[in-house]
């Protein structure tokens, strides 16, 4: 009986999950906005004036993106493991770019944290504004280099 009360149970629960429509399902990969593996030119300036002036630094970034979700760091050796971004591109609506939000965490700078909000203007090119907790800001760029 105890074994009868099992097997029924099991047939129970392995139809409930066949059916459940709440479960945790694969779904198919997001149409990525931006290549998946690239690298990428980051150049900043600090004034918020919609252009980047002549003082602008930066340098080429590693990017990931899965699903929209952007991970970058520094090709340079000795900053690969201090500095990271990590966001989103979130698709436009009505016919509008999408949207480009970054954090950026500098784990050389205790504490150190800055934000960065753009738009995809054109195919390979995010222009926007960031800013930082130490109250400074400025443009940046980030233009497509290869895969």
């Amino acid at each position: 009986m105890v074994y009868k009360l099992t097997a029924v149970a099991v047939i129970c629960v392995l139809a409930f999950l066949a059916l459940d429509p709440f479960s945790v399902r694969a779904q198919p990969p997001e149409h990525s906005l931006l290549p998946r593996h690239a690298i990428w030119n980051y150049k900043c300036d600090r004034t918020v004036d919609g252009k980047l002036g002549d003082d602008a630094t930066g340098g080429p970034y590693h990017v990931t993106v899965i699903n929209n979700h952007i991970t970058m760091r520094p090709t340079d050796p000795d900053w690969e493991n201090k500095v990271v971004l990590t966001g989103e591109i979130v698709p436009g609506i009505e016919g509008k770019p999408p949207a480009f939000f970054l954090r950026q965490d500098n784990h050389d700078i205790k504490g150190y944290v800055s934000f960065h909000n753009g738009q995809l203007v054109e195919r390979g090119r995010i222009v926007g504004t960031w800013f930082n907790n130490r109250g400074e800001s400025g443009d940046y760029e980030l233009v497509f280099d290869k895969e």
